[in-house]
């Protein structure tokens, strides 16, 4: 099979979402990479994420931070914001609308401009489930809140790394509503859903 299919079935999504990141394979530095595009809030590529097989990391040279968005990303309704782009795929194959910020505190300027020209009703900020990532979902909440009226800070249940993790343990879309419905609007986190 051809890499990225290979990469889905080890993280768990499907290839459709990786194609809808635009994500393709390249050999640079001297090794085989995955390559993300990362787009500014208008939409205009800035810089390439890079991935190896086991993980590891890196940013093309003379790239700047930026946002993960699918081809089908719609700027209306509701939209979830996760770490990274391959929690965003995963919640792309349940059927939502999504972004992926860089990392848990990235991309905030670039998510601002992204939801100003849109007619959100609401932001849900999936965070994965440590103390980092749920105080980078609050920080982006407080700056959200003066453009969305609805914005919500979730996190997987406790014990659970992250939505594509949760996933992948059996996740359903209607688990993932049932989390966004009863987490109360920013400012109030839910402790039963984490921990």
């Amino acid at each position: 099979p051809l890499p990225r299919k290979q990469l889905a079935e080890s993280l768990g999504v499907t290839e459709e979402s990786l194609i809808s990141f635009r994500v393709g394979f390249t050999n640079i530095y001297d090794a085989n990479w995955f390559t993300f595009p990362l787009q500014d809030g208008q939409g205009r590529v800035v810089g390439i994420r890079l991935r190896k097989w086991n993980g590891s990391k890196l940013a093309v040279k003379g790239g700047r931070e930026g946002l993960f968005v699918p081809t089908d990303a719609k700027r209306t309704g509701q939209i979830v914001i996760t770490e990274g782009p391959t929690d965003a795929a995963a919640l792309r194959d349940l059927g939502f609308n999504v972004i992926g910020r860089p990392s848990c505190t990235g991309g905030v300027q670039h998510i601002a401009d992204f939801v100003q020209d849109s007619t959100f009703s609401e932001v849900a900020i999936a965070a994965d489930g440590d103390d980092v990532g749920m105080r980078g979902a609050v920080a982006l909440a407080g700056v959200l809140r003066l453009k969305v009226e609805v914005v919500k800070v979730m996190a997987p249940p406790a014990g659970v790394k992250d939505v594509r993790a949760w996933k992948m343990a059996g996740a359903s879309d209607s688990d993932i509503l049932a989390l966004i419905d009863g987490t109360e609007s920013y400012g109030f986190v839910s402790r039963s859903w984490c921990g």
